[in-house]
């Protein structure tokens, strides 16, 4: 059973760097797992001036690996792997959509990034079928936009408002591919079903590139004829915890603390943490100035980066017309949840109303 793992959107720039890094880590994964083969579906440099700068390195990375390392050419790294140079003993690049890689019963198809429309894919894909062996297990690498998914562009990384290979996963049903390896999209793991026991999956990017991209990182994991799944890597991420302070809090400063300890932060991870909402400076004994102060004191001792958007209400408490809402809303009949969402809307209206 052919053993992949699978990851895009590296954008090297430097080596040694934290996207180098999780290069390696990638790479002693796929020693660990003992796969057969390492799937890198496109960007693996950040522009072409990366590889040129880094190709040697990469060549001592992607030999004597143990397995094989298919790389497709992505929109930032699209004119990084012309015809003849040389990435490492253990690298294939396939930038001819029709020649595949063979591995055992499995056949590796690449589609190489260029500037086309919905139409020009599909037209490379049915290209590609004409040329599968239903015998085999046929995977597609492929770095673009499926048009089926909700994401916006900031999903991708800083790519303004262009599409990018758009497709839609019938097409690759349509096609016959079992597995569809893809690259692009950076923000989480994403896993879509098309014809039964078939799959698309974006593993989102192995390292954060943007703040958008919070959370571990992940790549995919497949055991060919089995649905590929998730693996969670130790590299370089954005965290951000947010805490929604209450008027209600008499000790606005010790919720924050007990928060804090609470969180279960990876050691790989910048914390950005966000403290909200709305506290009484009147009850709570403490200005807006003050607490930021002492909060500004917690944080810098777990080098976690601060945005404070809490604001001191006190005196707006005061306000008849917000007592009189809330004497109603206590009456109701609803959960927590709702009532907290239905105060922050009244003070928020009040807010807007006095300014």
């Amino acid at each position: 059973m052919t053993r992949i793992l699978h990851t895009a959107d590296l954008h090297l720039q430097e080596h040694g760097d934290e996207r180098w890094q999780a290069l390696l880590e990638i790479i002693s994964l796929g020693q660990k797992e003992k796969i057969d083969l390492l799937a890198i579906s496109g960007d693996l440099f950040d522009q072409d001036f990366d590889s040129l700068t880094l190709r040697d390195k990469i060549r001592e990375v992607f030999t004597s690996t143990g397995f094989t390392v298919a790389i497709i050419p992505g929109n930032h790294d699209s004119a990084s792997f012309s015809k003849g140079l040389f990435f490492g003993e253990d690298t294939r690049v396939l930038n001819e959509p029709g020649s595949p890689l063979e591995i055992d019963d499995t056949a590796v198809w690449g589609l190489p990034f260029e500037d086309t429309s919905e139409s020009g894919v599909i037209n490379h894909l049915n290209q590609i079928a004409d040329k599968m062996s239903p015998e085999k297990s046929n995977i597609l690498l492929y770095h673009g936009e499926l048009i089926d998914a909700f994401f916006t562009r900031k999903d991708m990384g800083e790519e303004g408002h262009r599409r990018y290979m758009p497709v839609r996963l019938s097409s690759f049903a349509t096609a016959g591919f079992h597995y569809v390896l893809a690259g692009h999209f950076h923000t989480s793991f994403q896993l879509h079903n098309f014809n039964q026991n078939s799959y698309f999956v974006y593993p989102g990017s192995p390292v954060s590139i943007t703040k958008r991209e919070k959370g571990q990182r992940r790549a995919a994991f497949i055991e060919v004829n089995q649905p590929p799944r998730p693996y969670y890597l130790d590299t370089f991420h954005y965290e951000e915890p947010v805490i929604e302070l209450s008027p209600s809090d008499n000790d606005p400063l010790k919720k924050v603390e007990q928060h804090l300890k609470s969180l279960d932060l990876h050691p790989s991870a910048r914390v950005h943490l966000r403290v909200t909402g709305y506290f009484s400076g009147n009850k709570a004994g403490i200005t807006e100035k003050q607490l930021v102060e002492e909060l500004s004191k917690i944080v810098s001792k777990e080098d976690i980066h601060p945005h404070y958007e809490f604001k001191d209400i006190g005196p707006l408490l005061e306000d008849r017309l917000l007592q009189d809402f809330l004497d109603k809303l206590g009456q109701k009949e609803a959960d927590e949840e709702t009532k907290r969402q239905a105060y922050n809307l009244a003070l928020n209206a009040l807010l807007e109303a006095k300014s």
